[in-house]
């Protein structure tokens, strides 16, 4: 599928396009390959995205971004036409399309007085049998039309969707003293919703294979039997990552470094990026380690990897539970094993040989 030539001679016209996600990070993660999409099948077009402050450093390195404008959504914003106009004002041409990746009645408003050519929104249903990305996408695309560009445009060729400068994962690795004969594995404990993470002794018992791994018979350990284990978390973490390191005594020999709470967004992404795998629950720095292009192993109990796995690397899912499948619980109320609990540390051992 080739992009529409122009007559030769005449000056092609350039396509505003206006995306607007105020969600939290993984759904603005996983708005991006649509940017890609849309970077590919339309040429000469621009992409102004709308998004929560926040996100926005790490977001200048995202591909196919033009230009970002934030702000913390709120009632009162959207429904203030003075604000619309003001931000119209400062993007400074008239849109041609508005993808509206909220759908709320507040953001439709708010659409409205930008006064875009044409407008497109969220599907209100999301089908839970395909990646949650696919949904994004055909807010826009006809579900043909997206069928026909993959076929054209392997997804693969869109990775890394958010594309670190050297100069600056360069400076971090140096300063994490990141070496690369020594293979780097970044582990997430966290999670937003503690009933999406893998329990603490799970962790200490993974800990304990890597140790085993790292002890070949014979006694030689060369640089290809090393590991640098890197705790990854933000601030809410900082004590769920000390428990685990003060869980290690016996285990003493490996690396570890414990980077919860010590490391911004864009810091945060650096470092997965220059991480060989990197090991977590459903979350949103799993799903950031994939938007930078790092090997990913996804761990999942109560929420669906059909809908919500890494876009690089694998997932594997814990046994499936009745409960599992419409659980909203922050912590597992009934009388059986924890579904997370249940996925043992021999099973995410053999899946991190195959990712």
């Amino acid at each position: 599928m080739q992009p529409k030539k122009f007559e030769r001679g005449r000056k092609p016209v350039l396509k505003h396009f206006c995306l607007l996600r105020l969600g939290g990070l993984k759904e603005l993660l996983h708005s991006l390959p649509t940017v890609n999409v849309l970077s590919k099948v339309i040429k000469n077009r621009s992409l102004t995205f709308i998004m929560r402050p926040e996100y926005a450093e790490l977001m200048q390195y995202a591909k196919g971004i033009d230009q970002i404008f934030t702000f913390k959504p709120s009632w009162n914003f959207f429904h203030n036409a003075h604000e619309s106009i003001r931000l119209k004002n400062s993007i400074g041409f008239q849109i041609d399309t508005f993808i509206n990746l909220e759908a709320t009645s507040a953001t439709k408003q708010f659409a409205s007085n930008l006064k875009a050519k044409d407008y497109y929104e969220l599907k209100t249903k999301i089908n839970p049998e395909e990646h949650l990305w696919m949904s994004y996408a055909k807010s826009y695309f006809h579900p043909q039309d997206l069928k026909d560009y993959l076929d054209f445009y392997s997804l693969e060729e869109f990775f890394p969707l958010i594309r670190i400068p050297k100069q600056i994962s360069g400076l971090l690795a140096d300063k994490l003293e990141l070496k690369p004969e020594v293979k780097t594995i970044a582990l997430i404990p966290g999670s937003n919703n503690p009933n999406l993470a893998w329990p603490l002794k799970n962790w200490v018992s993974l800990f304990k294979l890597l140790e085993n791994r790292e002890e070949p018979r014979g006694g030689n350990k060369s640089e290809e039997n090393k590991f640098r284990l890197l705790l990854i978390g933000e601030d809410k973490d900082v004590s769920l990552c000390d428990d685990l390191i003060w869980e290690l005594p016996g285990i003493s020999k490996l690396k570890v470094s414990n980077l919860s709470g010590k490391l911004d967004l864009l810091s945060t992404a650096t470092v997965l990026s220059k991480c060989d795998l990197v090991i977590g629950g459903d979350t949103d720095l799993l799903h950031l380690a994939a938007a930078v292009g790092s090997k990913v192993l996804g761990l999942f109990g109560p929420s669906s990897p059909v809908l919500n796995a890494p876009f690089t690397g694998a997932a594997i899912q814990a046994a499936d539970y009745e409960c599992a499948k419409t659980c909203k619980e922050t912590k597992c109320t009934k009388k059986i094993l924890n579904c997370m609990e249940s996925l043992s540390a021999e099973e995410v051992w053999l899946a991190m040989s195959e990712v």
